[in-house]
């Protein structure tokens, strides 16, 4: 068990992702009666306890991170498998980063396309 924990493998917005949605998990877990609502409380700790440890056992089984700093990166991976499922050209514009810069013009241009569009 240890070996899975011992690798961080989740970058900051995973980490708080998760950490919102156990929290999530947990609130409704404790308003809901009965055994449901016990196993809810304890995946909403699960998923706490792996923002809280950057680690999560199951993407260290799969041998996948979120963290773009590892070799293993879920972003790098699109990019390999971009042109088996049919997209030609993985291009920096297309990557979350190039849009959260510019995200004034992606938008207008988006725009612009959707009303060419006939």
């Amino acid at each position: 068990m240890s070996k899975l924990m011992s690798k961080a493998n989740l970058g900051v917005l995973d980490r708080l992702i998760r950490a919102c949605i156990g929290l999530g998990i947990i609130k409704q877990g404790i308003d809901t009666k009965g055994l449901s609502g016990l196993l809810m409380i304890g995946t909403g700790i699960g998923m706490l306890l792996s923002s809280a440890t950057a680690s999560c056992p199951l993407m260290t089984r799969f041998g996948l991170s979120t963290r773009p700093e590892d070799s293993n990166f879920i972003g790098g991976m699109a990019q390999k498998l971009a042109p088996i499922v049919g997209i030609a050209k993985f291009n920096e514009q297309s990557s979350p980063k190039y849009v959260a810069k510019n995200r004034k013009g992606v938008i207008l241009h988006t725009l612009a396309d959707l009303l060419t569009m006939s």
